[in-house]
């Protein structure tokens, strides 16, 4: 039962991980608003210059990133 639970959760993961990790380049873009420390705002315009990004693909990748690694926290039973 262990195993049919981990097995299928797994599934889903690599499932969830493949739609993610797929090139996006074809995707409707949708504007919006956030309220963010304008520190960190200015590191990630810096960091997005210093790896040839737009500020929008940086802050997408970094979503991207924490909602895979939220998954696999759910997978390996570290999170619920």
């Amino acid at each position: 039962m262990i195993i049919k639970i981990f097995t299928t959760s797994y599934l889903y993961y690599c499932r969830y991980r493949s739609i993610i990790m797929t090139p996006r380049n074809d995707v409707k873009r949708e504007a919006t608003s956030i309220k963010i420390d304008p520190q960190l705002w200015k590191q990630a315009k810096i960091e997005a210059i210093r790896n040839d990004l737009e500020l929008s693909e940086l802050v997408e990748q970094a979503i991207e990133k924490w909602i895979e690694d939220e998954a696999h926290k759910r997978v390996k039973g570290e999170r619920k």
